[in-house]
Protein backbone atom coordinates (compact mmCIF):
# COMPACT_ATOMS: atom_id res chain seq x y z
CA UNK A 1 0.00 0.00 0.00
CA UNK A 2 1.45 3.41 -0.91
CA UNK A 3 2.65 5.51 1.99
CA UNK A 4 0.32 8.43 1.23
CA UNK A 5 -2.77 6.25 1.37
CA UNK A 6 -1.58 4.48 4.47
CA UNK A 7 -1.80 7.90 6.11
CA UNK A 8 -5.37 8.20 4.77
CA UNK A 9 -6.37 4.85 6.25
CA UNK A 10 -4.67 5.75 9.52
CA UNK A 11 -6.47 9.08 9.62
CA UNK A 12 -9.85 7.50 8.93
CA UNK A 13 -9.33 4.72 11.46
CA UNK A 14 -8.27 7.28 14.08
CA UNK A 15 -11.39 9.31 13.47
CA UNK A 16 -13.91 6.50 13.20
CA UNK A 17 -12.61 3.48 15.13
CA UNK A 18 -10.53 4.87 17.99
CA UNK A 19 -12.40 7.86 19.42
CA UNK A 20 -9.66 9.08 21.77
CA UNK A 21 -7.07 9.34 19.00
CA UNK A 22 -9.73 10.54 16.56
CA UNK A 23 -10.64 13.40 18.83
CA UNK A 24 -7.00 14.47 19.03
CA UNK A 25 -6.82 14.41 15.21
CA UNK A 26 -9.99 16.49 14.97
CA UNK A 27 -8.62 18.92 17.54
CA UNK A 28 -5.59 19.35 15.31
CA UNK A 29 -7.89 20.08 12.37
CA UNK A 30 -9.88 22.51 14.54
CA UNK A 31 -6.91 24.73 15.44
CA UNK A 32 -7.57 27.24 12.64
CA UNK A 33 -11.12 27.69 13.99
CA UNK A 34 -10.23 28.54 17.59
CA UNK A 35 -11.95 31.92 17.45
CA UNK A 36 -15.16 30.47 16.02
CA UNK A 37 -15.14 27.62 18.55
CA UNK A 38 -14.74 30.17 21.35
CA UNK A 39 -17.62 32.20 19.90
CA UNK A 40 -19.75 29.05 19.78
CA UNK A 41 -18.92 28.31 23.41
CA UNK A 42 -19.79 31.86 24.51
CA UNK A 43 -23.06 31.78 22.54
CA UNK A 44 -23.96 28.41 24.06
CA UNK A 45 -23.39 29.63 27.60
CA UNK A 46 -25.27 32.87 26.89
CA UNK A 47 -28.20 30.89 25.44
CA UNK A 48 -28.29 28.73 28.56
CA UNK A 49 -28.27 31.81 30.82
CA UNK A 50 -31.03 33.49 28.81
CA UNK A 51 -33.08 30.31 29.03
CA UNK A 52 -33.20 30.73 32.80
CA UNK A 53 -34.20 34.40 32.58
CA UNK A 54 -37.47 33.68 30.84
CA UNK A 55 -40.92 33.41 32.25
CA UNK A 56 -39.70 31.39 35.24
CA UNK A 57 -37.90 34.37 36.69
CA UNK A 58 -40.58 36.87 35.72
CA UNK A 59 -43.37 34.73 37.20
CA UNK A 60 -42.92 36.09 40.76
CA UNK A 61 -43.12 39.63 39.39
CA UNK A 62 -46.32 38.75 37.54
CA UNK A 63 -47.72 37.12 40.67
CA UNK A 64 -46.93 40.21 42.74
CA UNK A 65 -48.67 42.40 40.17
CA UNK A 66 -51.71 40.13 39.94
CA UNK A 67 -52.24 40.10 43.69
CA UNK A 68 -51.83 43.86 43.84
CA UNK A 69 -48.88 43.49 46.14
CA UNK A 70 -45.54 45.15 45.97
CA UNK A 71 -42.84 44.13 43.50
CA UNK A 72 -40.23 44.01 46.27
CA UNK A 73 -39.83 40.39 47.30
CA UNK A 74 -36.74 40.41 49.51
CA UNK A 75 -34.87 38.26 46.98
CA UNK A 76 -31.99 40.40 45.63
CA UNK A 77 -32.09 38.83 42.15
CA UNK A 78 -35.85 39.30 41.76
CA UNK A 79 -35.66 42.81 43.19
CA UNK A 80 -32.96 43.69 40.66
CA UNK A 81 -35.11 42.41 37.81
CA UNK A 82 -38.29 44.08 39.07
CA UNK A 83 -36.65 47.47 39.78
CA UNK A 84 -37.09 48.82 36.20
CA UNK A 85 -40.81 47.99 36.32
CA UNK A 86 -41.41 49.96 39.54
CA UNK A 87 -40.99 53.29 37.77
CA UNK A 88 -43.76 52.41 35.32
CA UNK A 89 -47.31 53.28 36.27
CA UNK A 90 -49.51 50.48 37.56
CA UNK A 91 -51.76 50.65 34.50
CA UNK A 92 -48.91 50.27 32.01
CA UNK A 93 -46.77 47.90 34.06
CA UNK A 94 -48.27 44.70 32.62
CA UNK A 95 -47.83 45.94 29.04
CA UNK A 96 -44.20 46.90 29.68
CA UNK A 97 -43.54 43.57 31.39
CA UNK A 98 -45.01 41.62 28.47
CA UNK A 99 -42.97 43.67 25.98
CA UNK A 100 -39.84 43.00 28.03
CA UNK A 101 -40.66 39.30 28.08
CA UNK A 102 -41.20 39.33 24.30
CA UNK A 103 -37.87 41.13 23.80
CA UNK A 104 -36.13 38.61 26.06
CA UNK A 105 -37.59 35.70 24.09
CA UNK A 106 -36.50 37.27 20.79
CA UNK A 107 -32.97 37.87 22.08
CA UNK A 108 -32.74 34.34 23.50
CA UNK A 109 -33.91 32.75 20.26
CA UNK A 110 -31.52 34.96 18.29
CA UNK A 111 -28.62 33.78 20.44
CA UNK A 112 -29.71 30.12 20.09
CA UNK A 113 -29.95 30.58 16.30
CA UNK A 114 -26.52 32.26 16.14
CA UNK A 115 -25.04 29.40 18.19
CA UNK A 116 -26.55 26.84 15.81
CA UNK A 117 -25.24 28.70 12.75
CA UNK A 118 -21.71 29.03 14.15
CA UNK A 119 -21.65 25.37 15.24
CA UNK A 120 -22.86 24.22 11.81
CA UNK A 121 -20.26 26.42 10.10
CA UNK A 122 -17.48 24.95 12.23
CA UNK A 123 -18.69 21.40 11.57
CA UNK A 124 -18.94 21.99 7.80
CA UNK A 125 -15.48 23.54 7.60
CA UNK A 126 -13.87 20.78 9.66
CA UNK A 127 -15.46 18.15 7.41
CA UNK A 128 -14.30 20.07 4.32
CA UNK A 129 -10.74 20.22 5.71
CA UNK A 130 -10.76 16.51 6.40
CA UNK A 131 -12.10 15.72 2.91
CA UNK A 132 -9.46 17.96 1.33
CA UNK A 133 -6.72 16.10 3.20
CA UNK A 134 -8.07 12.74 2.07
CA UNK A 135 -8.52 13.94 -1.52
CA UNK A 136 -4.95 15.29 -1.58
CA UNK A 137 -3.77 11.87 -0.46
CA UNK A 138 -5.78 10.24 -3.26
CA UNK A 139 -4.08 12.54 -5.74
CA UNK A 140 -0.63 11.62 -4.44
CA UNK A 141 -0.99 7.84 -4.85
CA UNK A 142 -0.22 6.06 -8.06
CA UNK A 143 -2.77 5.05 -10.65
CA UNK A 144 -2.15 1.39 -9.90
CA UNK A 145 -3.46 1.74 -6.35
CA UNK A 146 -6.61 3.50 -7.51
CA UNK A 147 -7.18 0.90 -10.23
CA UNK A 148 -6.95 -1.92 -7.69
CA UNK A 149 -9.55 -0.42 -5.37
CA UNK A 150 -13.26 -0.34 -5.86
CA UNK A 151 -14.57 3.16 -6.47
CA UNK A 152 -17.24 2.60 -3.82
CA UNK A 153 -14.57 2.09 -1.16
CA UNK A 154 -12.79 5.28 -2.19
CA UNK A 155 -16.07 7.17 -2.19
CA UNK A 156 -16.97 5.70 1.20
CA UNK A 157 -13.69 6.91 2.69
CA UNK A 158 -14.11 10.37 1.18
CA UNK A 159 -17.77 11.00 1.98
CA UNK A 160 -19.30 8.62 4.50
CA UNK A 161 -16.37 8.35 6.88
CA UNK A 162 -15.93 12.12 6.95
CA UNK A 163 -19.66 12.43 7.68
CA UNK A 164 -19.15 10.08 10.62
CA UNK A 165 -16.36 12.34 11.82
CA UNK A 166 -18.79 15.27 11.47
CA UNK A 167 -21.28 13.42 13.67
CA UNK A 168 -18.52 13.03 16.23
CA UNK A 169 -17.85 16.74 16.05
CA UNK A 170 -21.57 17.43 16.48
CA UNK A 171 -21.66 15.23 19.56
CA UNK A 172 -18.73 16.94 21.28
Amino acid sequence: MPVALQGNKALMSEVSQRPAQGISTLIGLARPYRLQIGLSLVLGVLAALLEGLGLGLLAPILQGMATGGTLVSGNPALDLISRPFMSVGADDRMLVLMLALLALIIVKNGVVYAHAVVAAWIRANLIRSLRCRIFDQYLSVGYQYLAERRSGDLYNDLVNETNRAGQLIGGV
